[in-house]
Protein backbone atom coordinates (compact mmCIF):
# COMPACT_ATOMS: atom_id res chain seq x y z
CA UNK A 1 0.00 0.00 0.00
CA UNK A 2 1.33 3.40 -0.92
CA UNK A 3 1.91 6.17 1.61
CA UNK A 4 -0.83 8.18 -0.10
CA UNK A 5 -3.37 5.35 0.37
CA UNK A 6 -2.18 4.86 3.94
CA UNK A 7 -2.80 8.55 4.67
CA UNK A 8 -6.26 8.30 3.12
CA UNK A 9 -7.08 5.29 5.33
CA UNK A 10 -6.01 7.21 8.46
CA UNK A 11 -8.21 10.15 7.42
CA UNK A 12 -11.13 7.83 6.67
CA UNK A 13 -10.67 6.02 9.99
CA UNK A 14 -10.75 9.35 11.85
CA UNK A 15 -13.76 10.63 9.88
CA UNK A 16 -15.69 7.39 10.41
CA UNK A 17 -15.10 7.38 14.18
CA UNK A 18 -15.98 11.09 14.43
CA UNK A 19 -19.20 10.50 12.48
CA UNK A 20 -20.24 7.62 14.75
CA UNK A 21 -19.36 9.47 17.99
CA UNK A 22 -21.21 12.59 16.86
CA UNK A 23 -24.27 10.62 15.75
CA UNK A 24 -24.48 8.62 19.00
CA UNK A 25 -23.77 11.69 21.14
CA UNK A 26 -26.46 13.75 19.43
CA UNK A 27 -28.91 10.82 19.31
CA UNK A 28 -28.59 10.31 23.05
CA UNK A 29 -29.43 13.97 23.76
CA UNK A 30 -32.88 13.65 22.15
CA UNK A 31 -35.68 13.08 24.68
CA UNK A 32 -39.30 13.37 23.63
CA UNK A 33 -41.61 14.49 26.45
CA UNK A 34 -38.50 14.47 28.62
CA UNK A 35 -38.45 10.68 28.88
CA UNK A 36 -38.46 8.83 25.54
CA UNK A 37 -35.10 8.52 23.79
CA UNK A 38 -34.52 7.51 20.19
CA UNK A 39 -33.27 4.02 21.18
CA UNK A 40 -36.47 3.61 23.22
CA UNK A 41 -38.45 4.47 20.09
CA UNK A 42 -36.60 1.70 18.24
CA UNK A 43 -37.70 -0.78 20.95
CA UNK A 44 -41.29 0.49 20.90
CA UNK A 45 -41.40 0.29 17.11
CA UNK A 46 -40.16 -3.30 17.15
CA UNK A 47 -42.76 -4.35 19.73
CA UNK A 48 -45.47 -2.50 17.82
CA UNK A 49 -44.60 -4.19 14.52
CA UNK A 50 -43.73 -7.68 15.73
CA UNK A 51 -45.67 -8.13 18.96
CA UNK A 52 -44.39 -9.47 22.31
CA UNK A 53 -40.72 -10.41 22.43
CA UNK A 54 -38.11 -11.77 24.80
CA UNK A 55 -35.48 -9.19 25.76
CA UNK A 56 -32.73 -11.28 24.15
CA UNK A 57 -34.59 -11.42 20.84
CA UNK A 58 -35.21 -7.70 21.04
CA UNK A 59 -31.52 -7.03 21.72
CA UNK A 60 -30.43 -9.17 18.77
CA UNK A 61 -32.90 -7.60 16.37
CA UNK A 62 -32.25 -3.98 17.39
CA UNK A 63 -28.45 -4.34 17.61
CA UNK A 64 -28.39 -3.05 21.20
CA UNK A 65 -26.41 -4.95 23.82
CA UNK A 66 -28.40 -7.05 26.26
CA UNK A 67 -27.48 -4.62 29.06
CA UNK A 68 -28.60 -1.60 27.03
CA UNK A 69 -31.83 -3.38 26.09
CA UNK A 70 -32.55 -4.18 29.73
CA UNK A 71 -31.92 -0.55 30.72
CA UNK A 72 -34.12 0.77 27.90
CA UNK A 73 -36.91 -1.67 28.79
CA UNK A 74 -36.72 -0.78 32.48
CA UNK A 75 -37.19 2.88 31.60
CA UNK A 76 -40.05 2.04 29.24
CA UNK A 77 -41.76 -0.04 31.97
CA UNK A 78 -41.33 2.80 34.48
CA UNK A 79 -42.87 5.22 31.97
CA UNK A 80 -45.82 2.89 31.31
CA UNK A 81 -44.94 2.34 27.63
CA UNK A 82 -44.33 -1.42 27.91
CA UNK A 83 -44.95 -4.19 30.43
CA UNK A 84 -43.52 -7.63 31.18
CA UNK A 85 -45.31 -10.98 31.48
CA UNK A 86 -44.30 -14.55 32.19
CA UNK A 87 -46.08 -17.23 30.17
CA UNK A 88 -47.81 -19.87 32.33
CA UNK A 89 -46.08 -22.70 30.44
CA UNK A 90 -42.55 -21.31 31.01
CA UNK A 91 -42.12 -19.13 34.09
CA UNK A 92 -38.44 -18.55 33.25
CA UNK A 93 -39.34 -16.60 30.11
CA UNK A 94 -40.18 -12.92 30.25
CA UNK A 95 -42.06 -11.34 27.37
CA UNK A 96 -42.17 -7.61 26.68
CA UNK A 97 -45.42 -6.07 25.42
CA UNK A 98 -46.28 -2.56 24.27
CA UNK A 99 -49.03 -0.84 26.30
CA UNK A 100 -51.85 1.34 25.02
CA UNK A 101 -49.80 4.34 26.17
CA UNK A 102 -46.89 3.05 24.06
CA UNK A 103 -49.16 2.52 21.04
CA UNK A 104 -50.67 6.00 21.44
CA UNK A 105 -47.20 7.54 21.73
CA UNK A 106 -46.00 5.79 18.55
CA UNK A 107 -49.16 6.82 16.67
CA UNK A 108 -48.73 10.42 17.84
CA UNK A 109 -45.03 10.37 16.88
CA UNK A 110 -45.83 8.99 13.43
CA UNK A 111 -48.31 11.83 12.87
CA UNK A 112 -45.71 14.53 13.57
CA UNK A 113 -44.40 16.09 10.39
CA UNK A 114 -41.75 18.48 11.71
CA UNK A 115 -38.87 16.01 11.49
CA UNK A 116 -37.48 14.43 8.37
CA UNK A 117 -35.68 11.33 9.57
CA UNK A 118 -33.94 11.02 6.22
CA UNK A 119 -32.43 14.53 6.20
CA UNK A 120 -28.99 13.06 6.96
CA UNK A 121 -29.00 11.96 3.34
CA UNK A 122 -30.00 15.30 1.81
CA UNK A 123 -28.00 16.22 -1.26
CA UNK A 124 -27.16 12.64 -2.22
CA UNK A 125 -28.18 11.38 -5.65
CA UNK A 126 -29.94 8.00 -5.86
CA UNK A 127 -26.79 6.32 -7.20
CA UNK A 128 -24.78 7.77 -4.29
CA UNK A 129 -27.35 6.46 -1.81
CA UNK A 130 -27.12 2.99 -3.37
CA UNK A 131 -23.32 3.16 -3.18
CA UNK A 132 -23.48 4.34 0.43
CA UNK A 133 -25.80 1.47 1.30
CA UNK A 134 -23.40 -1.00 -0.31
CA UNK A 135 -20.43 0.57 1.50
CA UNK A 136 -22.22 0.37 4.85
CA UNK A 137 -22.94 -3.31 4.21
CA UNK A 138 -19.30 -3.97 3.41
CA UNK A 139 -18.17 -2.15 6.57
CA UNK A 140 -20.60 -4.23 8.67
CA UNK A 141 -19.27 -7.40 7.00
CA UNK A 142 -15.71 -6.29 7.85
CA UNK A 143 -16.53 -5.66 11.51
CA UNK A 144 -16.27 -9.30 12.64
CA UNK A 145 -12.73 -9.83 11.28
CA UNK A 146 -11.75 -6.32 12.48
CA UNK A 147 -12.84 -7.00 16.07
CA UNK A 148 -11.56 -10.60 16.01
CA UNK A 149 -8.16 -9.16 15.09
CA UNK A 150 -8.36 -6.61 17.92
CA UNK A 151 -9.35 -9.30 20.42
CA UNK A 152 -6.39 -11.40 19.24
CA UNK A 153 -4.09 -8.43 19.69
CA UNK A 154 -5.34 -7.73 23.22
CA UNK A 155 -4.87 -11.38 24.17
CA UNK A 156 -1.28 -11.30 22.88
CA UNK A 157 -0.58 -7.99 24.64
CA UNK A 158 -2.08 -9.18 27.93
CA UNK A 159 0.76 -11.69 28.22
CA UNK A 160 3.43 -9.03 27.68
CA UNK A 161 4.87 -6.49 30.03
CA UNK A 162 3.60 -2.98 29.23
CA UNK A 163 5.66 0.12 28.56
CA UNK A 164 7.31 1.85 31.47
Amino acid sequence: MTDRNNLLLYELDDAFRKMIRKFVGERDKVLIHGEVSLPMIVVLGKLLRDGPQKAGELAAETDFSSGATTQLCNRLVQGGYIYRTRPEDDRRTVLLHITEKGRAFMKWLHEQEDHDRFSLFDGFEEAELRDLLAYCGRIVDNMRPFFDSLHGLTERLDGQEGPR
